[in-house]
Order: structure tokens, then C-alpha cells, then sequence
């Protein structure tokens, strides 16, 4: 125990560490191996005794023999202690609960809802009231000592344990949990360390019903059948003291851990703040020195990368991440060749005669660019258009297909770096005229539901797409993977969801042309393009050292917690 808790530090720099000690820490209590024995505690066989008159007494229930309950499959216990069928030490239960329907206002009884008891503490302000009349003597009422375990609920949390302290007569609990309690002669606290072990959940866990397609579930006898460790009840009350001044440990070194990584996020938000908001280049640079001075510090987290790779995005929409260079020519030249190309593509019959974007009014310019910038509307850089929906049938016949231009749904499209999948089941023949073709080099936006305006593609090869995705071919001179990464900007995709609308989630065509975005000159942004990929590299590397620094210490805790 001594090396468990030299090591506690290394857990605080292990992710899943705290977690892994606490594992750990009921393990050893199972097996015996958490404080010593003590040849004069009273032997078990005598509690048992007294168990089996209490529960004769009460008329309940006992497996007869030391066979009924074999134990937990490789694990060893001390000679001392037996083995026991959970229901061999219950003096009351396992019950289901009752679930009524809710009222919303007050009334004398309030029953919980499984939330109350899934991190294994109980915790009442998650309950409801209900209408009924609860007798006061119904076994539906919770009284102090009383265990409940979640005999429905996901694989993580069917079969978690938790136990009321409190009031009699103050909760119900529901038909998704059940109640349970020990004999006088077991302590509670024990029992609820010994069924909140990997070994007793993963025994229960295994013995669910329903794993594929619907919620888990364990019944009584299951439950019932849940073998347990028992030792003498004066080792009983030891270990319980041991565990909960170990699991305190934890607690503590959870808190420092959320109290540094907050720190990290706090200290990283204000330095970006300072960066973004900077009104000239001194204090541009006196911000971007902070962060370069703690660099290694605040991004020792995955989250302070990601808001990086935010804040270079944003600072490359703001003109702040490249230096302007007066000798190249402005975006409104720029814009007069995209009239220019526009009109010729009209005249050929190339594209539908378009009336020109309204003007962007000063309100919509979120922030001040550079002078040889321009504000211009998405309609005013590309040609923007819908895809195309198919139908059942036409699923059918197109997957059959083994040439042809791949269909690309909102499945197919990755969130901003990840690639496009066009290995889809669905092949639609060239020059199918009823369907839009999105050019290589196009960019793919979702337009509706969950993933619209987080789902960003750019495309390298022709595709058919589906109605939930938006496509911008840009016009001459229009970098497409510096709209790309616009896309992916704060700037943008809060925009993005302030014009969306509907109960599903969606942004109107009309308004998704008429969204104003900064342009910079086309040398610049080149530029700009090549800086941010530069950027987004080192934020990838820092990431990968994150996860390679995980892994190292993944494994030095796992080597410390396999010689315990």
C-alpha cells in the first residue's frame, strides 16, 4: 500500500489515472490485500450464523452450502473470509421500483430518476413529483442504509450500486432500479465498495439481457446470484475506513487536476482574447510573446490546441496572421475580373443569369480588415448550389452501379481536416442530367440538421451530393482552400448558426448566399493559405506529443499499479 501511494502523483499526469486508482483500490479490498488480517477478529462462520437465524426469523430465503456461490473467477481470497450469494447476507430485496407518471407541481411524494444514482453517490435533487398515495409503510420508500443498484441503463451504467442516507419516507425510488439491504451483521459501506468493483459490475455487466439493440438489463436473480468476499465485520469496518480515506486521496487529486487544467483554459482564453482584440501591432506582439513564452505549459492539453487552431483561423480571417504588402493589388480588382468572368459564363450559357448580391451594410461587417481587403457576399466569390435527394428506389438501382461519379451524402463529409469518404454504396452513371455535379476542387458545406456547418469538405475529384450539402465553385483567383478554412472559422460558423433556422436545425439557401465573408487580394491569400497549413502542422504535432505523452504515462502508471 506504501508503493500505491508513493505513486498517487503519477496518476494526477495519467488521464484515465484517477479513475485506474480507484479501480484499483476496491480490487485489492476484494481480495484481501488492501490492510492485514487479524487472527483475532471473530471468524466469519459465526456472523454467517447469526445472519442465517436473522434471516430465518424473517422467514427469508438462504442458499444452502458453501457450493451455491463459487466466487468471482481468478480471484483469490484470504482463508479467513467465504464467499457468499449476495442474497445469502439480504434481509431485505431485491425489489423493483415503481414508475408513475410525473406531475409539475408539489405534492408529498417524489420519486427519483435513474440520474440520481449513476455516478454511484446518490443524489436526490434528481427526482420528480408524483401524484400518487404512497402508503407509508410500502417498501417503495426509501430508508437510511438502503441500497439501490440500476437494473436498466446502458453497459457503463447497469448494475451501479449507491447508497441512501437520509429520511425515511422521503423518496420512491423507480421500476429501473432496485432496492436492496444487508443484515445488521454486514456493513453497508462494504457491500457498496465490493458491487461498485470491476469484478462485481463486469459479472453483472455480463449476465445483462438485451446488449444489442436495447437498453441492458439485470434481473433479481442475477443480482441475487452476485457473489461477494465477506470477512469478519471488525475487518469489514477496516477496510471501509482504508478505501474512503484512499478514495479521499482521489477526490483530492481530481480537484487539483480540474483546478490546474482550469487554470490552463482560463490563462489560454485571456491570452487569446488579448491576441484577437490587439488595436495595433505592439500589442498584437506583446500578446503573442505571452504565449509564446508558455507555450509549452498551455498546451500540454488537447482542448488549449484546439482553441488554437480556432484562434488561427480567426486571425487569418482578421488579416492579423500574414503582413500586408501594398505593392499587390487590392481585392476590388479582384472582384471586377470575377464580374467580368461572371458575365462571360452568362453569355455562354454556362451559368443562370444572377442579379447582383445587395450591398453588405455596415452592421453586417463584424470587425475592422485591412485597407486591401474587400466584404463580399459567398454568391459574390462562386457559384453556390444544392445537390440532389434520391429516393428509395433510385438507392436501389444506382447501388448496382460499378461506374460512374460517386454520391456523396452528409455521411461521406468529414468536420474541416477529416477526408471524404467516396468509397460510398452508391455510383450514379456520368451525364445523368436530373443530377448536380459538384466540380473537383468544390467546396461541400452540410446545410441541415446535427452537422450543418460543422461538416466541411473539399472535394478532389467530380461527385453527385446530396440535398443537405451546399457546393461553392469558386471563381479565378479565389483561393478555395483559403474559403475552406474561412469555413471552418469562429467567425464563420457563429454567423452560420445565427442565420439558422427550423425545430431540425437548418440555414435557408438565400441566406447562406448572402453571408458576408472578408476577401484579401489574391497574392495574400496564398499567403495566408500556406501560413495556416504551416500552423495547423505544428498544432498536429502538438497533438500527437500529447497522445505519445499520454501513452508513456499510461504505461509507467499501468507498470507502478501491476507490481501492487
Amino acid at each position: 500500500m506504501k508503493l500505491l501511494e508513493r505513486h498517487f502523483e503519477i496518476a494526477l499526469e495519467t488521464p484515465d489515472g484517477i479513475t485506474k486508482l480507484r479501480e484499483l483500490i476496491l480490487l485489492l479490498a476484494m481480495q484481501g490485500k488492501l490492510i492485514e488480517q487479524n487472527p483475532k477478529d471473530e471468524p466469519v462462520q459465526f456472523l454467517l450464523s447469526r445472519i442465517h437465524d436473522e434471516k430465518n426469523k424473517l422467514n427469508l430465503k438462504i442458499e444452502q452450502g458453501n457450493n451455491s456461490c463459487t466466487g468471482l473467477a481468478g480471484l483469490q481470497i484470504p482463508v479467513t473470509w467465504k464467499w457468499q450469494c449476495l442474497n445469502n447476507i439480504l434481509v431485505f430485496g431485491p425489489t423493483n421500483g415503481y414508475s408513475p407518471r410525473v406531475v409539475q407541481y408539489e405534492t408529498p411524494v417524489r420519486s427519483l430518476t435513474l440520474s440520481a444514482t449513476t455516478t454511484g453517490k446518490f443524489k436526490g435533487e434528481y427526482s420528480k413529483f408524483i401524484p400518487d398515495n404512497i402508503p407509508s409503510d410500502s417498501h417503495l420508500w426509501l430508508r437510511d442504509g438502503d441500497i439501490l443498484v440500476q437494473r436498466g441503463n446502458t453497459l457503463e451504467y447497469v448494475g451501479v450500486p449507491a447508497v441512501y442516507r437520509g429520511e425515511p419516507n422521503h423518496f420512491i425510488y423507480p421500476d429501473l432500479m432496485m432496492k436492496l439491504r444487508v443484515s445488521r451483521e454486514i456493513d453497508t459501506n462494504f457491500i457498496y465498495f465490493m458491487m461498485s468493483s470491476e469484478p462485481c459490475r463486469n459479472f453483472l455487466r455480463s449476465h445483462a439481457s438485451g446488449t444489442s439493440g436495447t437498453m441492458p438489463k439485470i434481473n433479481q436473480a442475477t443480482l441475487k446470484s452476485l457473489p461477494i468476499p465477506v470477512p469478519p465485520l471488525a475487518e469489514q469496518k477496516r477496510i471501509v475506513a482504508k478505501v474512503e480515506q484512499l478514495m479521499s486521496l482521489c477526490d483530492k487529486l481530481e480537484t487539483e487536476r480540474i483546478d490546474k487544467n482550469n487554470k490552463r483554459f482560463k490563462v489560454h482564453a485571456a491570452a487569446v482574447k488579448r491576441l484577437l482584440s490587439a488595436s495595433d501591432a505592439l500589442c498584437f506582439h506583446s500578446s503573442w510573446k505571452f504565449i509564446t513564452k508558455n507555450f509549452d505549459e498551455l498546451y500540454s492539453v488537447q482542448e488549449n490546441v484546439e482553441e488554437l487552431k480556432k484562434t488561427i483561423l480567426q486571425l487569418a480571417v482578421m488579416g492579423k496572421l500574414v503582413p500586408q504588402d501594398p505593392k499587390e493589388l487590392p481585392t476590388s480588382e479582384l472582384l471586377k475580373e470575377i464580374a467580368v468572368e461572371k458575365a462571360r459564363l452568362m453569355k455562354a450559357g454556362k451559368i443562370k443569369k444572377q442579379e447582383s448580391p445587395p450591398p453588405i451594410k455596415p452592421e453586417e461587417m463584424s470587425y475592422a480588415i485591412p485597407r486591401m481587403w474587400e466584404w463580399v457576399r459567398l454568391s459574390g466569390i462562386g457559384r453556390i448550389f444544392n445537390g440532389n435527394s434520391l429516393n428509395d428506389q433510385q438507392k436501389s438501382i444506382y447501388s448496382k452501379n460499378n461506374s460512374g461519379l460517386p454520391y456523396i451524402s452528409t455521411k461521406h463529409v468529414g468536420y474541416g481536416a477529416d477526408q471524404i469518404d467516396y468509397l460510398g454504396e452508391i455510383i450514379i452513371p456520368l451525364n445523368e442530367d436530373k443530377f448536380r455535379v459538384a466540380h473537383k476542387n468544390a467546396l461541400l458545406i452540410c446545410s441541415e440538421g446535427g452537422s450543418a456547418g460543422k461538416k466541411i469538405g473539399l472535394i478532389d475529384r467530380d461527385v453527385y451530393f446530396g440535398n443537405k450539402l451546399i457546393a461553392n465553385e469558386v471563381y479565378p483567383n479565389v483561393d478555395v482552400k483559403l474559403i475552406f478554412y474561412i469555413y471552418q472559422s469562429p467567425y464563420f460558423q457563429d454567423l452560420f448558426r445565427a442565420k439558422m433556422t427550423g425545430i431540425i436545425g437548418g440555414i435557408p439557401f438565400s441566406a447562406f448566399l448572402n453571408m458576408p465573408i472578408p476577401l484579401p487580394p489574391p497574392a495574400e491569400q496564398k499567403r495566408i493559405v500556406a501560413k495556416i497549413d504551416q500552423l495547423m502542422e505544428l498544432c498536429n504535432t502538438l497533438g500527437q506529443q500529447i497522445k505519445d505523452s499520454t501513452i508513456r504515462q499510461t504505461a509507467i502508471l499501468d507498470s507502478v499499479l501491476a507490481r501492487l
